[in-house]
């Protein structure tokens, strides 16, 4: 059985309302305002069990800002 959280609410939440796909850091700091203690480490575990369960989409995205275009 999984539990609910409010740390899982929070990242819940950050993505539910995002305008665009984020990635975990973004997310983490994002869902710290919501919790503060939220460790990144949670929000990776968190995408991994998303994905994990065809809840969620992974994306690997290059960034232009490290010379991937």
């Amino acid at each position: 059985m999984t539990r609910k959280t409010r740390q899982r609410d929070a990242i819940q939440a950050v993505m539910e309302n995002a305008a665009r796909p984020l990635g975990p850091e973004e997310i983490h700091l994002a869902a710290k305002r919501l919790v503060p203690s939220l460790g990144l480490a949670t929000v990776y575990r968190r995408l991994k069990k998303l994905v994990a369960d065809l809840s969620l989409d992974k994306a690997i995205l290059k960034e232009a800002s490290r010379g991937n275009v």
